[in-house]
């Protein structure tokens, strides 16, 4: 929490160079701001007790309007707008429970030292003012709102066509063909993918993301990725590195891979010119990615914290000021709004969902801030919903076993069996402690060929964890060993057995899976297991046909 004092001889004075008051949030991570008024306030006593100097970090809390917050990496995290970080003067200027406690301690070291100068005043704090709800009635397509292209062999990377931030948007054809999968060699940092307009899946390189399945086209299609440049790694080796696609795209086919080629590329800063020339024509809602138009008026302007509601990620605009990023997955799910950027009178509201639904946005102030709020990521990553429940009594069980210790792919045969729901039950573990975890999961067909995993898709886990890390059924199908499924761990173990049931879209012949254990650790192998098959839903679990 401080420097090592011991450096230091007995005749030079003492120093702590960063008192940590907090610490800085991770987009989809719970808020990690709150330092424990106990463990603060006890080193600050020690550092005070040897008559140091300090600094806190932060004493403000501050906020990195518009693109400027950072990220780290290895793995890249990226940080969310507000840099409240549990400062004792929150981003808004008011004075926390966590300053009173501060200054208590030095009153108490003032007057221990017979120190006659006494502290200053508290300034009073700025007003914070609620906001009715802000109904947007204008849209338009961002499809529809783009610059004129650049033209390119490969994909350039942001800075290629002049660009530090926000995002760009990558367009190319692609010919019919099979199922196939498509990779980006690298995408940074978040992906929107659109085929022929519409949205068919995203790409996070925070959760170790780069490839998605395309289904079959039986025409020429038009391929369109979005890119979204999430926040500059401001320390170690990957500091100035480039945003967008940095190398390739290609279509994976087993061992063929094809590379894309010959793509127009649309450079979209997002800066207040840009805004400032959007025209809104549309009345309609529309879907994907899509620009929202609203006005409020005010009598008298304060600072305020603004909350979306019906978006899923994007930015947002006030006047023609970038307040910055939100993204229901949190922890942040407010803005701090200055009274400076606000009127008297009207007032304009911009909003860029990048993942519209097709219904319209709502907006709303309130008079303190959201940065804590995990419920949305929980029911993004989770595939249990309220609810379900899962009855086996009476489902075919294809086989039952044992998997090998060790860390190598294992294949488990069966007689074939005609089906389209597999359910792989943990019954026990081999450290013998209540965990569930696995790396990769592959259907094989009756032959024992590994069906592809296009269109397959985890329609229930008994239990993830998706809080202290991702360990979402979804890390099962994403092809990286690195990644894993993991039963949920944070606030409490749920005990054996775990159950993870794939769709497989349509009716097969399986006659078994290959099986990856976790690659780093040992804690929840998978030591006994049953493999369960149906036609049918499994009882309490429902699926949109």
């Amino acid at each position: 929490a401080f420097a090592d004092l011991r450096i230091a001889s007995p005749a030079a004075p003492l120093f702590c160079s960063e008192l940590y008051t907090g610490w800085f949030d991770i987009w989809g991570w719970p808020s990690r701001t709150v330092t424990g008024m106990g463990t603060l306030t006890n080193t600050l006593a020690e550092v005070l007790g040897m008559n140091a100097s300090f600094s806190l970090y932060m004493a403000h809390g501050g906020t990195s309007f518009g693109f400027s917050a950072g990220a780290n990496d290895r793995p890249f995290r990226p940080q969310p707008t507000s840099y409240d970080y549990g400062a004792p003067i929150d981003e808004a200027g008011r004075p926390t429970p966590k300053f009173h406690a501060i200054r208590a301690l030095m009153e108490e070291y003032r007057l221990r030292q017979g120190i006659e100068a006494k502290l200053p005043d508290i300034p009073e704090a700025n007003p914070i003012a609620s906001i009715q709800e802000i109904r947007f009635d204008e849209s338009i397509a961002l499809i529809n709102a783009l610059p004129e292209p650049l033209t390119s062999v490969r994909p350039m990377s942001m800075e290629e066509t002049g660009q530090g931030r926000g995002l760009v948007l990558y367009r190319t054809k692609l010919r019919p063909g099979d199922p196939a999968e498509l990779v980006l060699s690298d995408v940074r940092d978040f992906a929107v993918v659109m085929l022929d307009g519409e949205v068919i899946g995203t790409i996070d390189r925070s959760r170790k993301q780069r490839s998605l399945w395309l289904e079959e086209r039986d025409e020429e299609s038009t391929l369109e990725i979005l890119v979204e440049a999430m926040g500059r790694v401001h320390f170690g080796p990957l500091m100035g590195e480039r945003k967008g696609i940095t190398e390739k795209v290609e279509l994976k086919q087993g061992r063929r891979h094809e590379l894309l080629l010959n793509w127009e590329i649309f450079p979209l800063p997002l800066d207040e010119d840009f805004i400032s020339k959007l025209i809104f024509p549309q009345q309609e809602p529309v879907s994907g990615p899509a620009f929202f138009r609203a006005e409020f008026k005010l009598e008298t302007p304060s600072d305020t914290f603004l909350k979306i509601d019906g978006a899923s990620k994007g930015m947002v605009w006030v006047n023609g000021k970038n307040l910055g990023r939100y993204w229901e997955i949190g922890p942040q799910r407010t803005l701090y709004v200055p009274a400076p950027w606000l009127r008297s009178g009207v007032n304009e509201l911009i909003v860029l969902d990048l993942l519209s639904s097709g219904s319209l946005p709502s907006a709303i102030g309130l008079g303190s801030p959201i940065l804590n709020d995990v419920e949305a990521l929980v029911r993004s990553r989770s595939h249990r919903k309220p609810g379900d429940h899962l009855v086996l009594d009476g489902v075919h069980v294809a086989f039952a076993g044992h998997f090998k210790p060790g860390r190598q792919w294992q294949s488990i045969l069966h007689e074939p069996v005609t089906a389209r729901y597999v359910c792989l039950e943990a019954i026990d573990s081999y450290p013998g402690d209540s965990y569930a975890t696995c790396a990769e999961l592959q259907i094989l067909n009756a032959s024992g060929v590994a069906l592809p995993n296009t269109g397959v898709r985890i329609l229930h886990a008994s239990s993830e964890e998706v809080l202290a890390e991702d360990g979402s059924a979804d890390r099962l199908l994403d092809g990286r060993p690195e990644t894993f499924w993991h039963s949920r761990w944070e606030g409490g173990d749920d005990s054996h057995p775990h159950q993870v049931v794939l769709d497989l879209g349509r009716e097969h012949t399986i006659g078994g899976l290959m099986y990856l254990p976790r690659q780093d650790q040992d804690n929840g192998r998978i030591r006994s297991f049953r493999i369960l098959t149906s036609l049918e839903p499994f009882v309490g679990i429902s699926i949109d046909n």
